[in-house]
C-alpha cells in the first residue's frame, strides 16, 4: 500500500485520531485457525492500521464454548497474540441491546469487556434501542472510559445514542 494511505485522521469530532480503515472481526475469526488471526491482526497493525472493531455475535458454528460472545472472547485472544499494543490502537464495539431491558447498556458494554479481557474500548455503537423504551430509565455507566485510558464522569456524548 502507498505510504500515507493509512495515515492517522480525525474520527470525526472526538478528538481522536485513527487510521483510515479499520479492521473488523464480526464473523470473522472463529471461521479461521488461530494462527491465521494472529497473523491478520499483526499485519494490519504492522500495516498502519489502529482502529479495530468487534461485535459480539450468536455462534454460527456450532462449536463455540458459549453460545453468545465468542467472537468478543477470539478477538481479546488474538489481539493479545499477535502482540498488539492496548494503549497504541482504538477499539470499538457495538451494543445490540438483545437482552434489554433486563441488560443494561453498562451491563451489556460491562460482559463484553470481561469476554474480550479488556479495561476499556473507546467507541461504542449501538442500534437504536427497542421501541418505545423511555431515555430516562435507561441506567448509563457512571464513568466512561476514554482512549488515554482514563474516565469522564457522564454519559455518552451527545448523539453517540
Amino acid at each position: 500500500m502507498p505510504a500515507g494511505h493509512l495515515s492517522p485522521r480525525p474520527l470525526g469530532s472526538s478528538g481522536v485520531d485513527v487510521s483510515a480503515l479499520s479492521l473488523g472481526s464480526w464473523r470473522t475469526f472463529e471461521h479461521l485457525p488461530a494462527e491465521t488471526g494472529v497473523a491478520i491482526l499483526r499485519a494490519a497493525r504492522e500495516e498502519g492500521i489502529s482502529f479495530f472493531d468487534d461485535a459480539r455475535y450468536n455462534d454460527e458454528t456450532g462449536r463455540a464454548p458459549i453460545p453468545t460472545g465468542y467472537s468478543e472472547v477470539l478477538f481479546g485472544e488474538l489481539f493479545r497474540g499477535a502482540g498488539v499494543r492496548r494503549d497504541e490502537v482504538v477499539v470499538a464495539n457495538k451494543l445490540w441491546w438483545e437482552f434489554w431491558p433486563g441488560q443494561s447498556a453498562a451491563a451489556e458494554l460491562d460482559a463484553s469487556l470481561q469476554r474480550m479481557r479488556f479495561d476499556h474500548v473507546d467507541l461504542v455503537y449501538a442500534n437504536p434501542p427497542p421501541a418505545g423504551r423511555d431515555r430516562r430509565a435507561w441506567r448509563w455507566p457512571t464513568w466512561w472510559p476514554t482512549s488515554a485510558g482514563s474516565s469522564r464522569r457522564g454519559r455518552p456524548a451527545r448523539g453517540a445514542w
